[in-house]
């Protein structure tokens, strides 16, 4: 299991510099644009062929995803679903109570089987919680870096040095790398499909999607109240008009997911009142 999340934070760490190694040689198709930077099939604004604007749409491959974005989904996906499967099948495996082989005495065999199961077993032996941490600790380093990489380039841009509203769109761009990458994983230690089967303890299980639930909710308040900031210096009711202009429904989709985050954030500190306690779970499952 700990291979497993090994290997997602390999995936993560390799994803910008096989982007950017791969960029000179096939252009936008791994491209994209700001903190999509590839996934998503929008391409340079500058070298597009419909007309310019703030974005240019190509077809995609499957739900707006470009071949390197799809790719990278599925490598980032796979390590805890083939861990959870091999999981399964081990469970599967594993002698139930009532299977005896013929011939032999039940009430001893059962006895056997009860003496087995009190023995600790090196298959399911948990992961210590020092791994864990270490895990959480390189995860931590990886944010940084992918929040002060984009961060120095956006400096070093005069664009980004002209007004403070630019300053603060600089900071609240490069803050979007990390939380792309936190959204992507925050939830995946306790989905459904893949909790159940990772020999964790249901406390370290929550504790680690406590410490990355709030770490998400640290860079998505730098990048939406940055980008919120931003739009106030520019004129916010001007980007929120999608009839004058359907891309500023990005701005008011962004506005919708702060709010949502806030709401979030106030309930997880919330969760622990009398009158919340019994419904906490429903309304941090129908927010997320």
């Amino acid at each position: 299991r700990l291979r497993a999340g090994q290997t997602m934070l390999l995936v993560a760490a390799l994803f910008e510099p096989l982007r950017l190694a791969l960029a000179p040689l096939v252009g936008d198709e791994v491209g994209g644009v700001g903190g999509w930077g590839g996934l998503t099939n929008m391409g340079d604004p500058a070298r597009c062929s419909i007309g310019r604007g703030p974005f240019c749409f190509r077809p995609s491959v499957l739900a707006g995803l470009s071949p390197f974005g799809l790719a990278f989904v599925l490598a980032w996906m796979l390590p805890p679903l083939v861990s959870a499967a091999a999981s399964a099948a081990g469970f599967a495996a594993q002698p139930r109570e009532d299977a005896v082989p013929e011939g032999c005495d039940r009430t001893a065999s059962r006895d056997v089987l009860s003496e087995a199961r009190e023995q600790p077993s090196t298959a399911g032996q948990r992961p210590p919680a020092d791994a864990l941490s270490r895990l959480l600790r390189v995860w931590s380093l990886l944010s940084w870096l992918w929040f002060l990489l984009p961060l120095a380039c956006f400096i070093a841009d005069p664009f980004y040095r002209v007004s403070a509203g630019k300053m603060v769109l600089g900071l609240a761009l490069a803050a979007s790398y990390p939380l792309s990458w936190h959204l992507a994983l925050v939830a995946v230690p306790v989905s459904d499909l893949v909790a159940p089967r990772l020999s964790l303890s249901d406390p370290t299980v929550k504790s680690f999607h406590k410490a990355v639930g709030w770490r998400t909710a640290g860079w998505a308040a730098v990048h939406g109240f940055g980008e919120l900031f931003y739009l106030c210096s520019i004129g916010l009711l001007e980007h929120l008009n999608v009839v004058k202009n359907p891309d500023n429904l990005m701005y008011v989709l962004g506005v919708v997911s702060l709010v949502l985050f806030a709401a979030h954030a106030l309930l997880a500190l919330a969760r622990k009142q009398v009158w919340l306690r019994a419904h906490f779970r429903a309304i941090h499952r129908l927010l997320a």
